[in-house]
C-alpha cells in the first residue's frame, strides 16, 4: 500500500490544478486577441480604404462632369495625392493613353494591375507588413461618353474599363495601437485572473480546504486517543455529515476506552483481592514457597473465571424451554457468549466429548451469523471494510423493524455418540453453496471466517435449499 505521507496535501492539489487553469485561460487570450485585433484591423483599413476609394471615384467623375477637362482631372488627382494618410496611384487603360496622351506614372505592367484593366479582376487587397494596399476599376457609365470615346468616334460601351485606382495605406498607427491593446489586456486579464483566483481559493479554503483539514488532524487525534475534539460549525452538508461522524466516532471510542480501562480497573482489584486472599490463606496454612503461592493465585483465578461464566448461565437459562430442547433467542448480540457456554456445558460431562473450547467456538460463530447477517441482514464484508459502523449498524437494527421482531431458534439433541444443533434464523438466507465453493478455492478471503471455523471443529455441516437453517454434528 503507498505511504500516505507521499501522497501531496488536497491544498496542493487543487492549488496547482487552479494554477493550471488559470495559465491555459492567459494562454488562450493572449494568442486569441493578436488574431483578433489582427483581422480588426484588415477590416478597418479596407472599409477605410473603400470609403475613400468611392469619395474619389466619385470627387474625379464630378470634375469630369462639369469641366470634361483632362487637366482638371489630373489636378484633382494631384490634390488626392497630398492627403496625407494614404498615397494614390491612377493608372489609364490603353485606348484613354490613345485619347488623352501617356502620363508619367500611369502605365503598369503588373499582373493584377492587368486583370483590373481587362475586367478579371473587381478589386484586390493586399497587406505587406504595415501597408495595405486597395486597387479598383473605373468603369464606364452614361455619364462617361462626354469626355471618353472610342478610336470610332462612338461612345464608350458601358462596363469598359477606364482605368485603375491605387490607394496605400500606412497602418502603422493602429498597428501600434493595436500592440499597446494587446499588453494592456493581457495585464489587465491576468490582474482579473489573479484576483478571481484568488477570491475562489479563498472561499474555497474556507469553506471546504479548512474544515476538511481540521477533520483530518481530528482523526490522526483519534489515532493518538485524543477525543477532546472541536470542530468549526460546517458550511456545507457534506462536510457537517463528515463533522458529525468524526464527533460520533470520538465519542464511541472515548465510552469504549473508558470502558475498557473500567473492566481493566476491575480485574486489577479481582486480582489484587485473589492475591490478598490467598496470601492470607498462605499464612494460615503456613506456605511460604512463592511458587505455591503462585499457582493458588492462578487457581483461583480459574474459579473466579468459572464462576462468572456460570453466572452468564443463570441470565440465559430464561431463554430455555427443555421440553422442546429449544433455545429461543432475541436479536440481542449479548446473548451470544453465554448461549455458546450454557450448550457446551450440557455435553462437557458426556463420555468422548469433543473440547469444550472448540464447540463453545463453532457454536458462538454459528448463533452469530444467524443472528447477526441472518436476522439484521448486516453483510460480513462491512466488518472488514469499517468495522465501526459494522458495529453502528448492528445496533441500529436491533431496535429496528422488521429485524428486532425477528428470533433465532436453536434446536439441540444429544446421544452418547453425537450432539446435533439446528441453528435456525428468520433472514433471507443466502446462497450458502457458491459461498462455499468459493470459499473452496480460495482459503484467504476477506471475510466468512465464521463458516471456517465451524466445518473445522464439526463433523458434519448442512444448510437448507434457502440458507437460513445451519445443522452442525459434533461426534462424541
Amino acid at each position: 500500500m503507498e505511504n500516505k505521507t507521499k501522497l501531496p496535501s488536497l491544498n496542493y492539489r487543487i492549488l496547482k490544478k487552479l494554477v493550471i487553469i488559470a495559465i491555459i485561460a492567459i494562454g488562450i487570450v493572449s494568442a486569441a486577441l493578436p488574431y483578433i485585433l489582427y483581422k480588426r484591423d484588415i477590416e478597418t483599413a479596407h472599409n477605410q480604404a473603400r470609403e475613400k476609394a468611392i469619395l474619389i471615384k466619385t470627387g474625379l467623375l464630378s470634375v469630369m462632369m462639369q469641366t470634361g477637362d483632362p487637366a482638371a482631372v489630373r489636378k484633382a488627382v494631384d490634390e488626392f495625392k497630398k492627403n496625407r494618410n494614404f498615397k494614390l496611384r491612377m493608372i489609364r487603360s490603353d485606348f484613354v493613353r490613345r485619347q488623352y496622351g501617356e502620363r508619367d506614372g500611369e502605365t503598369s505592367s503588373d499582373a493584377v494591375d492587368m486583370d483590373i484593366l481587362s475586367g478579371k479582376l473587381d478589386h484586390y487587397t493586399n497587406l505587406k507588413a504595415v501597408t495595405y494596399i486597395y486597387k479598383f476599376p473605373f468603369i464606364a457609365d452614361e455619364r462617361c461618353v462626354k469626355c471618353h470615346r472610342t478610336q470610332n468616334d462612338e461612345p464608350v460601351p458601358h462596363g469598359t474599363v477606364l482605368g485603375l485606382l491605387e490607394i496605400t495605406f500606412d497602418i502603422s498607427d493602429s498597428r501600434a495601437a493595436s500592440i499597446k491593446l494587446i499588453i494592456f489586456s493581457i495585464i489587465a486579464n491576468l490582474f482579473t485572473v489573479i484576483i478571481l483566483f484568488i477570491v475562489f481559493y479563498w472561499i474555497l479554503a474556507k469553506d471546504i480546504l479548512t474544515p476538511i483539514k481540521l477533520i483530518t488532524d481530528s482523526i490522526k487525534d483519534l489515532e493518538d486517543e485524543k477525543f477532546g475534539i472541536s470542530l468549526p460549525s460546517p458550511k456545507t452538508r457534506e462536510i457537517a455529515v463528515l463533522s458529525e461522524r468524526v464527533k460520533h466516532t470520538a465519542e464511541t471510542m472515548e465510552k469504549k476506552k473508558w470502558d475498557r480501562e473500567r473492566e481493566l480497573e476491575t480485574d486489577r482489584k479481582k486480582l489484587s483481592q485473589i492475591r490478598d486472599f490467598a496470601r492470607k490463606q498462605a499464612d494460615h496454612l503456613e506456605i511460604h514457597d512463592e511458587n505455591d503461592i503462585s499457582d493458588i493465585i492462578s487457581r483461583l483465578s480459574v474459579a473466579v473465571k468459572e464462576v462468572e461464566k456460570s453466572q452468564m448461565l443463570t441470565h440465559i437459562t430464561e431463554f430455555v424451554t427443555f421440553e422442546r430442547k429449544e433455545v429461543l433467542l432475541s436479536n440481542n448480540i449479548e446473548l451470544i457468549r453465554p448461549t455458546s457456554l450454557y450448550l457446551t456445558g450440557l455435553i462437557t460431562g458426556k463420555q468422548g466429548a469433543v473440547k469444550k473450547g472448540s464447540v463453545e467456538l463453532a457454536l458462538e460463530e454459528a448463533i452469530t451469523n444467524a443472528m447477526v447477517h441472518g436476522n439484521l441482514e448486516v453483510p460480513s464484508h462491512l466488518k472488514e471494510d469499517d468495522f465501526s459502523k459494522f458495529d453502528e449498524l448492528v445496533s441500529q437494527r436491533q431496535n429496528e423493524a422488521p429485524y428486532r421482531n425477528r428470533k433465532v431458534k436453536v434446536y439441540y439433541d444429544y446421544s452418547n455418540q453425537k450432539a446435533v444443533f439446528r441453528i435456525i434464523d428468520e433472514g433471507k438466507g443466502f446462497e450458502h453453496k457458491s459461498y462455499i465453493n468459493k470459499m473452496a478455492e480460495d482459503s484467504f478471503l476477506p471475510h466468512g471466517r465464521g463458516i471456517i471455523i465451524i466445518r473445522t471443529f464439526a463433523s458434519s455441516i448442512q444448510y437448507n435449499e434457502s440458507g437460513s437453517e445451519l445443522t452442525i454434528t459434533f461426534d462424541l
